[in-house]
């Protein structure tokens, strides 16, 4: 099984509703990141928001698996 990462950030994209390729299993669009205002400590500050959109074949991977990995990824890169 393949999992593909799309970087559409790359060229200056924001968001995007990936296609999942042949003979893949899922694909990861990552947008651009942008500052935007975020708390921190109780406080505003300038942050980098980057949207990340999944796109995965339901026939082997449940709506709620997928989730569950998103919900992983965010948390993993908000402690990075």
């Amino acid at each position: 099984q393949t999992f593909t990462v799309s970087n559409i950030g790359a060229v200056g994209g924001r968001y995007g509703t990936p296609i999942v390729p042949y003979r893949t299993t899922a694909i990861l669009s990552v947008g651009r990141a942008d500052p935007r205002p975020v708390v921190r400590d109780d406080q505003i500050v300038i942050g980098r928001e980057f949207p990340l959109s999944l796109s995965y074949d339901h026939r082997v991977i449940d709506g709620a698996a997928g989730r569950a990995f998103m919900a992983a990824l965010v948390a993993a890169i908000e402690e990075a």
